[in-house]
């Protein structure tokens, strides 16, 4: 009995992080970098602000993200470009959301206006 106990609590911390969803990366930019700003927000709870990550940031698993970007002044929002494929439904939003599921990269584009 005395073997048995541990190596069922290796086993439960095993399982764990599968039970409760595993970090992933959460990675963004913006391109050209003086067009704007790009950040990245979850919900707790409706009740509670959003929390605010950082680019690299880690995120349960399937948390749904928002991105939001701000261009600076003579700039828009063009595009963008999630894992490298860009996204046509969200062309020229300020916001987007997606359920992050592994890891992922983030790149808002700007283009300069008239």
């Amino acid at each position: 009995m005395k073997r048995v106990l541990p190596i069922l609590l290796c086993l439960l911390a095993l399982a764990v992080p599968r039970l409760y969803g595993q970090d992933r990366t959460v990675t963004f930019s913006a391109q050209p970098a003086e067009g704007g700003t790009v950040e990245a927000s979850y919900l707790i709870s409706w009740e509670e602000p959003p929390v605010t990550i950082g680019s690299g940031g880690k995120v349960n698993n399937n948390e749904y993200v928002t991105f939001t970007a701000t261009p600076n002044e003579g700039y828009e929002v063009e595009k963008w470009e999630f894992n490298g494929t860009v996204d046509e439904s969200s062309n020229g939003r300020k916001e987007c959301s997606k359920t992050i599921d592994a890891d992922m990269t983030v790149v808002v584009y700007f283009k300069q206006t008239a």
